[in-house]
């Protein structure tokens, strides 16, 4: 495309491809968490004394729900840092995707190898990022201690 808006206009179909692949299974771990938490004792207090529901839905569903849908969010992201390679040739677009396989096909393997080091470097820093944000989450997980 020629310009911004077109640039941005040629990059929703592939845009698209991406975030269908993960959407389904974040929708379905937010459901199946969420329906969980919602059977929970503490819930069904907060509803008896009379919290509304969207007080009960913030402070006790989602709050404790918000810890498998991290993990599934977080590993999704991860995996389209992989996958965004597929949609490059696919949609025949300049990225590092595209010249990972290119490179491969070439047998340029100093190339191959440092595009593959950097995806597991975004790999990781993702995976610690959730990790992270378990701890701000859920105050029982602490940083930094040794299991007994």
């Amino acid at each position: 495309g020629e310009g911004f808006p077109d640039q941005l206009w040629h990059l929703t179909l592939p845009a698209i491809a991406l975030a269908c692949s993960s959407l389904a299974l974040v929708a379905r771990i937010t459901r199946a968490s969420v329906r969980d938490e919602s059977k929970r004792e503490h819930v069904q207090t907060a509803i008896s004394r009379g919290l509304p529901a969207g007080v009960v839905l913030r402070r006790h569903i989602l709050r404790n729900a918000a810890i498998p849908i991290t993990t599934a969010t977080g590993l999704t992201i991860a995996s389209l840092v992989v996958l965004v390679s597929i949609v490059e040739q696919a949609f025949n677009l300049n990225g590092l995707g595209s010249t990972l396989v290119s490179a491969a096909q070439n047998k340029d393997f100093a190339v191959v190898q440092a595009i593959s080091l950097l995806m597991v470097v975004a790999f990781v820093l993702i995976n610690t990022i959730v990790d992270f944000l378990y701890a701000l989450l859920d105050p029982r997980v602490s940083l930094g201690t040794a299991a007994a």
